[in-house]
């Protein structure tokens, strides 16, 4: 028994990425799994307090940092999902913020992120 609550997207966008399925599972637990979506679909999505997120396209610059400050929390695990890339993923300014706001940071780099929902 997990809650799965999809989320977006809610309309057509410009970019592929704004049309990324953003989906909230969990029970006790809650865990945003944003996909690659961008500033503008983050903009639109309703005020968020996960648990744990998925930081968006593998920390790209595309977030938004006033929307990642008000949706991550103090102690709330951030996973950021990226490998060798020649993009610069994950972009400074998103881990310093994260750093910043107290966020429990987990790199798929240094293994497998594991977050029991039930």
């Amino acid at each position: 028994g997990i809650d799965v609550d999809v989320l977006g997207p809610e309309r057509r966008y410009a970019t592929t990425n704004d049309g990324s399925i953003v989906l909230m599972l969990g029970q006790r637990t809650t865990l945003l799994l944003p996909g690659d979506i961008g500033d503008v679909s983050q903009r639109e999505l309703p005020d968020l307090a996960p648990d744990a997120l998925v930081v968006p396209h593998h920390g790209a610059s595309t977030t938004d940092l006033r929307w990642l400050e008000q949706t991550v929390r103090p102690g709330a695990i951030a996973v950021l999902s990226y490998g060798p890339n020649t993009y610069g993923h994950p972009h400074p300014d998103i881990v310093g913020l994260l750093d910043i706001l107290g966020a429990d940071v987990r790199r798929t780099e240094d293994g497998h992120v594991v977050i029991p929902l039930g």
